[in-house]
């Protein structure tokens, strides 16, 4: 099974049980967070994580003071936007997000990326 661990950020539980679902299928090892206070608590754990995927969708905009306190620790993270839009994929960019993502994902497209990340 895979050592690495993806933390997966989503404020709206089904969305966050697919795409955890669909990683762990995949055989990483996944950690997730649906509230602010949640994330916190993982990040303060952070040794066991190794990517960050983030859906934005649902959060204030204390999610971006997450976002930075994660790209400041070294943490590759990818946003996941409900819209394609310059000025979201602009935002994410500049909190140090790898890329954006718009929903609905593309499976392969995610796993992918996801790959490379971690360099399998």
């Amino acid at each position: 099974m895979n050592e690495n661990k993806i933390l997966v950020v989503a404020n709206h539980e089904k969305n966050l049980e697919l795409l955890a679902g669909f990683l762990d299928k995949q055989g990483f090892g996944v950690k997730t967070a649906s509230r602010i206070t949640e994330l916190d608590k993982v990040l303060s754990e952070r040794s066991e994580i190794d990517m960050a995927l983030i859906d934005v969708s649902g959060f204030d905009h204390s999610i971006w003071d997450r976002c930075e306190k994660i790209r400041n620790e070294g943490l590759p993270f990818f946003i996941i936007s409900p819209r394609k839009s310059k000025q979201a994929k602009e935002k994410s960019l500049s909190e140090g997000a790898r890329d954006v993502l718009t929903k609905p994902l593309e499976k392969e497209r995610l796993l992918k990326l996801v790959k490379v990340m971690l360099g399998e």
